[in-house]
């Protein structure tokens, strides 16, 4: 069962409704996913938000894009779906594992390292296409290029599908509504 309560407000952070943010601050909230109804696109449809924690190590500032998730190794282990560890133009590959940024996040927000946020687990959310050649019709499924964006091709086998394209995309740096997919695991295309 989903909790009920988001620990803070859409398009904020947990941090801003604390003085100091530290890496262990809210640590009950990485991870949880929160069913709240698409008030973005005002579809109707029901949209699940993960929170995450910014362990980038740097601010992020936001923008219609993806976020990579930490491995472990890189701090404690079980942060996948937990922690991010890139975000935008830092992802280690294309194809990689990760969830968008919640589109009620206004672009240029910033979000302080270790701060908590919310990226959508699945339903409508709007990405950037990637920023050369993008050649994607409609109900294409989609994949993240290295630079969090969506690569425009066709996910390839073996590459993370992060959702399925809502219209037809020719339009390099495009924003596109992606019917995001829910869960973690890198299913082929």
């Amino acid at each position: 069962m989903q909790p009920k309560e988001l620990p803070f407000p859409r398009g904020q952070t947990y941090g801003d409704t604390v003085l100091t943010m530290t890496a262990t601050l809210g640590v009950d909230h990485e991870g949880r996913v929160y069913e709240v109804p698409d008030t973005e696109h005002n579809t109707g449809q029901i949209v699940k938000l993960r929170v995450v924690r910014n362990s980038t190590g740097a601010t992020i500032t936001a923008a219609r894009r993806g976020c990579e998730f930490r491995k472990s190794g890189g701090g404690t282990t079980m942060d996948y779906g937990r922690k991010i560890g890139a975000f935008g133009n830092n992802f280690s590959a294309q194809g990689i594992v990760g969830k968008p940024l919640d589109d009620a996040y206004t672009a240029g927000v910033t979000i302080l390292e270790n701060d908590l946020f919310y990226v959508v687990e699945s339903g409508p959310c709007t990405i950037e296409a990637e920023s050369v050649v993008v050649s994607l019709p409609a109900g294409t499924a989609v994949t993240w290029d290295a630079a969090g964006q969506i690569n425009g091709a066709r996910a390839a086998a073996g590459e993370y599908v992060v959702g399925t394209i809502d219209e037809a995309c020719s339009t390099p740096s495009a924003e596109v509504i992606v019917l995001v997919n829910e869960g973690l695991d890198n299913a082929s295309a």
